[in-house]
C-alpha cells in the first residue's frame, strides 16, 4: 500500500483476545468461545499461533506454519505419505488410527483440511523403536498424534507387562522419535493416575497416586514422554463417548435402556468427555505449541449412574432401570478411583456436556 502512496500506520488483527458465538455469526448466545491472539480462559493471556505470527509478521514481514490458522486452513489433506511428500506439506501422523480417539482425529483433521497420514496399531506397533524412526524419518510429519495405548483397566490387572509395553515403552519410543526428527507431540494419559481421596477436581499439578497396574502405566507413560521429549503436550482426559464408538458407555447404556433391561452403573464421579471436542481442543493445542501436562473434559462432574440417568431422561427412556452397583457387582479387577474428576489451571474447558449428551442422544435415535 505504501508503494501506492498510501500511508500504513498500523495493522489490526482481530480479535486479540478472542470472540463468542462468531462461529454463528452471534445468532445465538451458546457461550461458545474462540481463541484470538490469546486465549484469556484461564485468567491469564495464553499466546495461541495467531500471535506467534503477529509476531513474525511484526518481525521479518513474513510467518511460516504447517498449518498457519486452526479452523481455515487453505490446504487439502494430505492423505498418504506420498501426498505429503510430493506437495511439500509435512502431515500430521496419527498413530492408533483404528481406535476411537484416533478416528474422531482423522475426521477434525479432514473438517479443518488439516493435512494427516493415519497408521493402525497393526500397521505400526508402537513398541519397536526401529519401526517408529523408520516411519516418522520417511514421513516427517510435522506433528505425531499418538492415539494408540493398551486400554484395558481391568485386563491391565493379569497382563502388566504389554499394558506397560504399549502405555511407558511405546509412549517413550513415539516421543524419541519425535525428538530425533523435530515433530511436535501430542499424547494422552488418564483420569485414572489419581486416588479420589482429594474430592475436588484434580489441576494439572495434584499428585498423581494411580491405583492400578492402567493407572500406573498410564503416569509412567508420561513421564517417559517428557524423559524423552521435554516439549511434549500431554493430555489427562476422562471417560470419553461418542457416537462413532460402538463399545463405550453412552452408546451401550442407550442399548440397553432401549430394550428395557436393568443397567448397573459405578457410583465413582467423574467428568464424562466428548470425544469430537476433545480432538479438536487438542489440535488447538497443538498448533499453537503448548507443551507440558495439560487436564482436558467435561467441566462438569457426574456419577456413571447419574450420567446413565440423564441418557434415559434425554431418550425418552425409564430412568428407574438405570441401578447403583459396586465395583465388585460389576466385575471390576482394577481399582477405580471413587472421583476422579478433572479440573484444570491451564484453560481450555470442552463444551457444555449437556450440549455434547443431546447431540449424541439425537443422532443415537436417528440412527437406529
Amino acid at each position: 500500500m505504501e508503494s501506492e502512496g498510501v500511508q500504513l500506520d498500523a495493522v489490526v488483527f482481530w480479535s486479540l483476545l478472542g470472540s463468542f458465538d462468531w462461529d454463528d455469526l452471534v445468532r445465538a448466545e451458546r457461550g461458545h468461545y474462540e481463541s484470538g491472539a490469546f486465549d484469556v480462559r484461564s485468567g491469564a493471556l495464553r499466546p495461541t499461533a495467531v500471535a506467534t505470527a503477529i509476531r513474525a509478521i511484526a518481525a521479518n514481514g513474513s510467518h511460516s506454519h504447517p498449518v498457519l490458522w486452526p479452523r481455515s486452513a487453505t490446504r487439502s489433506p494430505a492423505r498418504n505419505a506420498a501426498t505429503s511428500q510430493t506437495s511439500g506439506y509435512r502431515p500430521i501422523l496419527i498413530l492408533g488410527a483404528g481406535g476411537t480417539l484416533g478416528r474422531a482425529f482423522i475426521r477434525r483433521c479432514e473438517a479443518r483440511h488439516i493435512g494427516w497420514h493415519a497408521m493402525t496399531r497393526n500397521e505400526l506397533d508402537i513398541s519397536s523403536r526401529s519401526e517408529l524412526l523408520r516411519v516418522v524419518g520417511a514421513l516427517r510429519p510435522w506433528a505425531v498424534v499418538n492415539a494408540s495405548g493398551y486400554v484395558s483397566i481391568d485386563a491391565a490387572e493379569l497382563d502388566h507387562i504389554t499394558c506397560r509395553r504399549v502405555n511407558v515403552h511405546g509412549a517413550a519410543n513415539v516421543a524419541y522419535a519425535c525428538q530425533r526428527y523435530d515433530a511436535a507431540l501430542v499424547t494422552f494419559s488418564s483420569d485414572l493416575v489419581f486416588d479420589g481421596a482429594k474430592m475436588t477436581p484434580y489441576v494439572e499439578s495434584d499428585r498423581a497416586a494411580p491405583l492400578s497396574v492402567y493407572g500406573i502405566s498410564k503416569f509412567d507413560g508420561e513421564q517417559a514422554v517428557l524423559a524423552e521429549a521435554p516439549g511434549a503436550l500431554v493430555i489427562r482426559t476422562s471417560a470419553f463417548f461418542g457416537n462413532d464408538d460402538k463399545h463405550n458407555f453412552v452408546v451401550q447404556t442407550l442399548g440397553l435402556l432401549a430394550s428395557g433391561r436393568e443397567v448397573l452403573c459405578s457410583t465413582s464421579v467423574v467428568s464424562p468427555t466428548f470425544v469430537p471436542a476433545l480432538a479438536d481442543s487438542t489440535l488447538d493445542l497443538l498448533v499453537d505449541g503448548a507443551a507440558g501436562v495439560w487436564h482436558q473434559s467435561s467441566a462438569e462432574s457426574l456419577s456413571w449412574s447419574e450420567l446413565a440417568r440423564s441418557l434415559a431422561r434425554l431418550a425418552g427412556f425409564d430412568d428407574q432401570l438405570v441401578r447403583d452397583a459396586s465395583q465388585a457387582e460389576l466385575g471390576y479387577t482394577g481399582r477405580r478411583p471413587a472421583y476422579s474428576v478433572l479440573g484444570s489451571k491451564r484453560g481450555c474447558p470442552l463444551p457444555e456436556l449437556h450440549a455434547s449428551l443431546t447431540a449424541v442422544v439425537r443422532t443415537w435415535m436417528s440412527d437406529r
